[in-house]
């Protein structure tokens, strides 16, 4: 329902803005009523948005939406990064869309701080093609936000214990990502059979676990890339890639440019906005 109402939105820009902290964490940005849509990306620091007397955190990586009418004001120290759009030209509000949550985590949270950092750029420089790529880049973050609420509904019936065992394999890996990973050593790590162990990971994350493991490390390439002079050779070995070739296909696949593109493109970024 809410997918068809978003296929046949168009969403039009209003501006985004690059919230500054607080000094102190019960200072607050004040109590505003929401105008258009916003989506919020929380890139660091904590805190939490009161919306409509509720508390939703502003843990690092959270994604935050809200809709018109909202009561919200923000309390606490973090640094984020909002858009505000219409739906559509007639600025109607899109009913089907009240039944989504206001904060996700995002399993995959680069892709989300990527389509922000490339939506902040493209809106300041590409002003010919800027409603086509809003657009495209609004979209993109509903497309993640609706698979991790699925994610979380569709699994919600799953057993706790492997629920845990599964979560913990996966803090094994998040810690020891540099380091070479087998299945095996996964699956005796939470006392499972490797077939147990494969079969039930993909029930709880929705990927194989060498799906997870590769993710894992192209987050932690691209954070690399854009934080450090590492080598590109240097960045895939501390991220425990063995092959250069693999590397890069999976890379470019994922990231869709290589990793010295990727490296270029937000070395820009930050040369024009101290970002």
């Amino acid at each position: 329902m809410f997918c068809d109402a978003l296929a046949n939105c168009s969403p039009i820009s209003c501006q985004y803005v690059a919230a500054t902290p607080n000094q102190h964490d019960d200072d607050s940005y004040g109590v505003r009523t929401v105008v258009n849509y916003e989506l919020e990306y929380i890139e660091s620091g904590t805190g939490y948005v009161v919306v409509d007397g509720i508390n939703m955190p502003c843990t690092e990586h959270a994604l935050h939406f809200r809709r018109p009418g909202m009561v919200v004001e923000g309390m606490g120290i973090y640094h984020s990064h909002y858009v505000e759009f219409f739906m559509n030209s007639q600025r109607e509000v899109v009913e089907d869309l009240n039944v989504m949550p206001e904060v996700y985590f995002p399993g995959d949270w680069l892709e989300v701080r990527d389509t922000f950092a490339t939506m902040f750029s493209d809106y300041y420089t590409d002003e010919a093609t800027r409603p086509l790529t809003f657009k495209i880049h609004v979209l993109r973050l509903f497309e993640l936000m609706i698979r991790e609420w699925y994610h979380n509904t569709a699994y919600a019936h799953l057993n706790t214990a492997t629920t845990e065992n599964i979560h913990r394999s996966q803090s094994f890996i998040n810690q020891n990502y540099a380091q070479p990973i087998s299945i095996r050593q996964l699956a005796e790590y939470v006392g499972y059979s490797v077939f147990h162990y494969s079969h039930a990971f993909k029930q709880v994350t929705g990927e194989t676990p060498v799906q997870y493991i590769n993710r894992v490390r192209l987050n932690y390439a691209r954070q690399l890339l854009v934080e450090t002079a590492f080598s590109t050779e240097e960045v895939m070995a501390r991220c425990g890639f063995n092959n250069y070739a693999y590397f890069l296909r999976a890379f470019k696949k994922r990231s869709g440019v290589t990793p010295g593109q990727y490296r270029l493109k937000h070395k820009r970024i930050k040369a024009r906005y101290g970002k």
